[in-house]
């Protein structure tokens, strides 16, 4: 009897853990997806609905040194990599594998790799390395962009 419990547990158990890993990327607030989305159409229109409009916004790019503070200067980090109104097309993709998503109240800390496929020297090259994002609810509980944590391997 103990032995078949046992047994049961365990495949439970793994069963389990299965769909913990099948469903971490299904599990992260819509921003990320709409992060990616906002990535791969350069459509700066798109910043007031990912980001919170603060100077508590913090950004670390993978590209530029230092510590990027608040919504204005995210915009203009932004426009320097080609953002514009109304968005562009543009032959670089960005997406994000490995997606982990904690939630801790209204806070989402979300962790990825991500990857960038772009044209250098007329070849293609892909970027890539660990990103990690904290949302936390806006005053209609909708998750925005409050730091984000870019890195390069």
């Amino acid at each position: 009897m103990k032995k078949t419990i046992l047994i049961t547990l365990s495949f439970l158990l793994a069963v389990f853990a299965q769909t913990i890993n099948a469903t971490a990327a299904d599990d992260a607030p819509p921003v990320i997806a709409e992060w990616q989305k906002f990535w791969n159409t350069y459509d700066l229109d798109q910043m007031n609905e990912l980001f919170i409009n603060s100077d508590s916004l913090t950004y670390f790019s993978s590209e530029k040194e230092g510590l990027i503070r608040g919504y204005e200067e995210m915009i203009e980090h932004h426009k320097g990599f080609g953002f514009v109104p109304g968005g562009k097309q543009s032959e670089a993709k960005l997406w994000l594998e490995n997606i982990e998503t904690d939630y801790i109240g209204d806070i989402a800390v979300v962790a990825a790799i991500w990857k960038f496929d772009v044209f250098r020297d007329g070849k293609q090259v892909l970027m890539r390395g660990p990103v990690s994002f904290i949302c936390s609810k806006d005053s209609n509980g909708k998750f925005k962009l409050h730091h984000v944590n870019f890195s390069n391997y």
